[in-house]
C-alpha cells in the first residue's frame, strides 16, 4: 500500500508541466512565478593603448649592399668560428658572480630570521 502511495505521489509530481516548458503562460498546476534576471546593460570596456619604440640611440639604419657583397658577408660569418656550449658553459663557471645582501638564517626557536652579509 505504501508502494503504491510512493509511485502515485512521484507520477503527480512529475505530471505537473514546469514554468519554463509552458512559455510562460497560466495553467497546468504549476507552483508560483518563475522569473529570469536579465543581464545588465554595460558599455563595452575600451583599452587605451600606445605605441613605444626605441629610443634614438637604439635606431641603426638598414645597409644596403649589392647581392654579390651579401653573399660575401654571409660566407664571412658562416666561415667565422664559434664558441662550442662546453665553452660557454666554462666561460660561465668562472665568471664572478655578485653576492646577496641579504641572507636568511634559522634561530634557535625555528623562525626565519633576516640578516646582512
Amino acid at each position: 500500500m505504501k508502494l503504491f502511495l510512493a509511485l502515485g505521489g512521484l507520477l503527480l509530481i512529475t505530471a505537473v508541466p514546469a514554468q519554463a516548458q509552458l512559455g510562460g503562460g497560466a495553467g497546468g498546476g504549476s507552483i508560483g512565478h518563475v522569473s529570469f534576471p536579465t543581464v545588465l546593460s554595460i558599455p563595452p570596456t575600451q583599452f587605451n593603448s600606445t605605441v613605444v619604440s626605441g629610443s634614438a640611440q637604439d635606431f641603426v639604419p638598414t645597409s644596403y649592399v649589392s647581392f654579390d657583397q651579401g653573399v660575401e658577408q654571409g660566407r664571412a660569418l658562416l666561415a667565422a668560428k664559434h664558441k662550442s656550449v662546453a665553452e660557454v658553459a666554462q666561460e660561465n663557471n668562472r665568471a664572478a658572480r655578485p653576492k646577496a645582501k641579504v641572507a636568511f638564517v634559522q634561530s634557535d626557536d625555528g623562525a626565519a630570521m633576516i640578516t646582512r652579509r
